[in-house]
């Protein structure tokens, strides 16, 4: 039996998980107020958010729309991939994007982001790791002793082809590149805004 501090930290792990979608939006927000970057962070930070990017489409292409929803349960459990390497690989993917903010915003106050949004995330997985567990039972029990939740650990797992095609992972992804659009204008629009 889980203790109730941890009973209740699960709860509220659910709570973030249906609201992941907005939560890391006030110290986005803030990121890009306080930001004081370079032409050279621009460039650099940029190309952290678009890795970043890159990631989450070669993760959609082996979750699929499942990671999308905010509703409790689990789809199929994915193995392949970046699921090969780490169980969570869409958050870790955002940390990159997120810290790719952070450094094109050259403020040690903008690591505060990424800072924030591990945290969410760490909360988060804690939650959906009972939903998925209820579902797949061993076979989830035995993925987490071989894969680690957000760093590589061991051999991985073997290839498998994703789920998905790229233009379906493309598609999942389209509400991400209208923020993530918004972040890069914001990004490189903030050293001609004098907040």
């Amino acid at each position: 039996m889980e203790a109730p501090d941890s009973t209740r930290r699960i709860r509220f792990g659910g709570w973030c998980f249906r609201h992941r979608g907005w939560l890391p939006a006030p110290p986005l927000l803030w990121a890009l107020f306080i930001g004081a970057p370079t032409r050279g962070s621009l460039v650099v930070g940029t190309g952290l958010i678009l890795l970043g990017e890159a990631g989450r489409i070669w993760a959609a292409r082996h979750i699929g729309r499942q990671s999308r929803t905010r509703a409790d349960g689990a789809g199929a459990l994915a193995t392949g991939g970046p699921y090969r390497f780490v169980r969570n690989p869409l958050y870790v993917f955002n940390c990159v994007l997120h810290s790719g903010v952070a450094l094109a915003m050259m403020t040690p106050a903008a690591w505060a982001l990424p800072i924030f949004v591990a945290g969410l995330y760490a909360l988060v997985v804690r939650w959906e790791e009972t939903q998925v567990l209820k579902v797949h039972g061993a076979s989830y029990r035995e993925y987490t002793q071989r894969v680690g939740r957000f760093v590589p650990r061991g051999k991985p797992l073997q290839p498998r082809d994703p789920t998905v095609t790229l233009g379906a992972a493309l598609r999942a992804e389209r509400g991400t590149f209208v923020v993530l659009l918004v972040v890069l204008v914001g990004v490189w629009g903030r050293p001609y805004l004098s907040l």
